[in-house]
């Protein structure tokens, strides 16, 4: 099989639970703020799903969505919990074939914002890619990259990591 990349289709998702009290205040916010989200989902559905307390995004594309992080940071500005979406990037051959796969995650919290590469499964039978955790050697990496509250987060989740 040829495993030379010749094209490479993204996908974007994200969903988020908004808690009801918050939900008339997150609209009111989102519209002073530069959000090309809304321009995708549409006004009307984006606020429907936020009302509905779910905001949710799925959009595959052949070009990378540069602003999809900052839309994420723009939420933390706004929400007090963390705000989590995912990239995949699938290089595909010639044939249409995925050839090769990266998964980034952004995370988002009071307008920080960091992405960490993730690792990552393939169903054999289905082709279905899940996410797994954050790869602990990047983190290492760039460790004194990361804002406090990744890596305090990190330490709890990576034993490996309390040391740094």
């Amino acid at each position: 099989m040829d495993r030379e990349v010749k094209s490479i289709v993204y996908r974007y998702l994200f969903d988020l639970e908004v808690d009801g009290s918050d939900a008339q205040h997150l609209i009111d916010a989102l519209e002073d703020e530069e959000f090309p989200m809304r321009e995708i989902l549409g006004e009307r559905e984006m606020n429907t799903m936020i009302r509905e307390s779910a905001l949710h995004f799925d959009q595959e594309t052949h070009a990378p969505l540069a602003w999809f992080g900052e839309s994420l940071k723009v939420l933390s500005i706004h929400l007090s919990e963390y705000i989590v979406g995912l990239e995949f990037a699938e290089g595909r051959n010639a044939a249409g074939f995925r050839v090769e796969v990266e998964i980034r995650k952004y995370a988002a919290r009071r307008g920080e914002l960091i992405a960490v590469p993730l690792r990552h499964s393939v169903d054999f039978k289905t082709g279905e890619i899940a996410a797994g955790e954050e790869d602990v050697a990047y983190l290492t990496q760039h460790w004194n990259e990361l804002p406090r509250w990744a890596q305090d987060a990190y330490r709890l989740k990576f034993p490996e990591l309390r040391l740094l």
